[in-house]
């Protein structure tokens, strides 16, 4: 369809939007929606071995966070491939999170950060996460592309500290079985602590 806005159209006229796609409000942009509709099905169909269109990909999901409150159900929808849409979940994760600490009165928690890190699994998922770290950092979610970057920044910089932490390190302090997950998310904790105080 050349021009899918018709077909949202419609559904908006019949108030059948949100039924057909739940994670749609009703007071959606249509022409909005099509726009980035026609650009995430266009890279994912050329995406599957192409890193570059996965990367623009979830850089739409940035956008479709306005559109949408659940933009991944909605690439889900489109039957973007995997790699698209585990990127984008990522991207979403640290947007999120970067737009709910810019809108808090309260200085970064060292148990939030890791709690975004263990989220999204940082731990086995290194590259993706600094790939997404570079779509999030080259928009304005906080206010301004330089506040955003700043704060990427920062977050890359809490991640090197927290991955000096080994389970080598811990299992020579003793700890064994289920008390090596616990013992590293601790002394993670404590670097991202420690480092805050200094950024």
């Amino acid at each position: 369809e050349q021009n899918p806005e018709v077909y949202f159209k419609i559904l908006k006229q019949c108030k059948g939007l949100n039924q057909c796609f739940n994670s749609l409000p009703e007071t959606l942009d249509i022409e909005k929606l099509a726009s980035l509709m026609q650009r995430v099905m266009k890279l994912a169909n050329d995406s599957e071995d192409r890193p570059t269109s996965h990367v623009l990909c979830a850089t739409v999901s940035l956008q479709v966070i306005g559109l949408t409150s659940e933009p991944i159900a909605w690439l889900q929808t489109l039957k973007a491939p995997k790699a698209v849409i585990t990127l984008s979940d990522t991207v979403v994760h640290i947007a999120r999170f970067a737009d709910a600490v810019s809108k808090s009165a309260y200085q970064l928690q060292a148990n939030e950060i890791l709690t975004l890190f263990n989220k999204v699994d940082v731990w086995r998922k290194e590259q993706q996460f600094s790939c997404a770290l570079n779509i999030v950092s080259c928009s304005s979610i906080i206010g301004s592309v330089t506040l955003t970057k700043k704060f990427c920044n920062l977050l890359d910089s809490l991640l090197k500290e927290t991955k000096t932490v080994t389970a080598k390190q811990v299992i020579n302090e003793g700890f064994s079985g289920g008390q090596i997950k616990q013992a590293m998310n601790k002394k993670r904790e404590q670097r991202i602590c420690q480092a805050l105080k200094l950024w």
